[in-house]
């Protein structure tokens, strides 16, 4: 009987310690094709020149009410986002995520007047329906111009003069909606947003920056 009884514990073990060594393995190839999980920090260029102290405030003119908006900032905040993303490929399950995004933290939380920063790219608008639009991508030094992007020396709005500002274009192609159909923003670094253009079903709605102060 105590034969028996040792050969049995004996078994027990060898099946415990090759349960245990398949089980790792299994888990180390369901999760080779994700990746090293890391965080990604929003590009240095946008958070030193688009991200502001407390006590900045940018006054708009919104062209359809014919009214000012004031939005006051109380300096920039970075907010964590981790989840799961769907499966890479076929049989292969899904992958966590981890970003960092960056913003403003402003009292006005009006899509035409926000903009965010993540990864290299600078959003300026976001839904729950089509998540993030980037407008404009970072190189490290400034923005990359393209058929979206485009470099203006000087630019005229509302009046005011506007050195290095950049015309930054953005098709919505995620149907109709309450989103945009179109998006078209004016930025320049170290001051933000200075024109936002949105367009919803062909009317186009336009907010001037008129006056501002940064911090």
């Amino acid at each position: 009987m105590k034969s028996i009884f040792k050969i049995f514990f004996f078994v027990l073990i060898c099946a415990t310690i090759n349960l245990v060594f398949v089980t790792c393995k299994k888990d180390k190839n369901e999760g080779s094709h994700c990746g090293n999980l890391e965080d990604n920090y929003p590009d240095t260029y946008l958070v030193n020149h688009f991200l502001f102290d407390s006590a900045s405030y940018w006054i708009y003119h919104d062209s359809i009410q014919n009214v000012n908006d004031s939005i006051f900032n109380n300096g920039p905040h970075f907010t964590k986002i981790e989840g799961t993303s769907g499966p890479a490929g076929p049989g292969q399950g899904t992958c966590p995520y981890s970003y960092i995004i960056g913003a403003n933290s402003n009292t006005n939380t009006s899509e035409q007047y926000l903009w965010r920063i993540k990864d290299n790219s600078l959003i300026a608008y976001q839904t729950s329906t089509t998540g993030y639009f980037s407008v404009a991508v970072s190189n490290g030094n400034g923005l990359i111009t393209n058929n979206n992007v485009v470099y203006f020396p000087t630019c005229n709005i509302g009046g005011i003069t506007y050195t290095d500002v950049y015309r930054c274009f953005y098709v919505n192609h995620g149907g109709p909606g309450v989103v945009p159909d179109s998006i078209c923003k004016y930025v320049k670094p170290d001051v933000g947003i200075v024109r936002s253009e949105l367009f919803f079903s062909g009317q186009k709605k336009v907010y001037n920056l008129i006056s501002y102060h940064i911090q």
